[in-house]
């Protein structure tokens, strides 16, 4: 690894993966900036229609030209090298030298992430996993067990999974930790990533330009980067309280049990309480 290395950070949805990008960003030597889905384009054929339109979503994301960034695409030897040219202009516009890319199914490919970058570092943001399906009920969004069981069992499933290898590669971050220690949570981020410490990515005081910007080239507004706009808060952790019923939390144990994994979702609700119980005592 050095000063250099690119760091991607994954997870599933509603688990705090743009809060984590966020931070990052504000280090004065790393870059992050709007989700990729780079693995989509990952061998895609550069003529099919949604090569097309998603090259021309990144030309409108990182204000560069479309018919350029085609070209790229077509001649590349793998979509490292399309990354490395979209990523790397966005961190020297910045004055930054390393970038980090938000996508949340980051974590399913982290073999072909360590494969392409093998100096790479991967940020996975676990959360409550109740709390992630208040949110999504909330939202109205995969708000059944299955439809929520099936996205988090295929993200931690693909989590689970990683070698020895790849594990150090890996650093697993918790979302009530980081919302409710910042500064302890993200000093530890910081020494894995290799880089210096920077205060400025322990505050969050809100980031409005992400939502204006997606919001202005795909007309949708994004619930997630409209309460980024605001100041970090506590106010989500522990939202399964108010919002889910003991026949839907017996639904999701019982999907994850299925599964094969019972006992990650039951370690991963472990690790936030404590981390909201050491956050208490302080």
């Amino acid at each position: 690894m050095s000063a250099t290395s690119p760091i991607f950070i994954g997870g599933m949805y509603k688990s705090g993966t743009s809060l984590l990008r966020a931070l990052i960003g504000q280090h004065r030597d790393i870059a992050s900036d709007l989700e990729t889905y780079w693995f989509d384009l990952d061998g895609a054929d550069p003529d099919a229609p949604e090569t097309r339109e998603a090259i021309a979503r990144w030309a409108r994301f990182f204000d560069r030209d479309s018919d350029e960034l085609l070209q790229l695409y077509r001649h590349a030897s793998s979509i490292r090298d399309v990354l490395d040219d979209l990523l790397g202009t966005v961190a020297r516009r910045m004055g930054k030298k390393r970038w980090a890319e938000k996508t949340p199914s980051n974590i399913v490919h982290v073999p072909r992430i360590l494969e392409l970058w093998p100096d790479a570092r991967i940020l996975h943001i676990v959360r409550d996993p109740r709390d992630i399906f208040a949110s999504l009920v909330r939202a109205d969004k995969w708000s059944t067990a299955q439809e929520f069981g099936e996205r988090w069992t295929t993200m931690l499933g693909a989590a689970e999974k990683l070698s020895p290898c790849q594990n150090r590669s890996v650093l697993e971050i918790v979302y009530e930790r980081l919302v409710l220690d910042t500064e302890a949570q993200m000093r530890e981020v910081i020494e894995f990533l290799g880089a210096q410490w920077d205060p400025a990515a322990s505050v969050f005081q809100g980031k409005n330009d992400d939502f204006q910007r997606v919001l202005e080239v795909t007309g949708k507004s994004s619930t997630t980067l409209q309460q980024l706009s605001q100041p970090l808060t506590d106010a989500r952790i522990g939202l399964w309280h108010q919002t889910l019923s003991d026949d839907q939390l017996l639904s999701i144990r019982e999907y994850a049990r299925r599964s094969g994994l019972g006992s990650t979702m039951q370690r991963i609700e472990n690790a936030c309480e404590t981390a909201i119980a050491e956050a208490g005592s302080k």
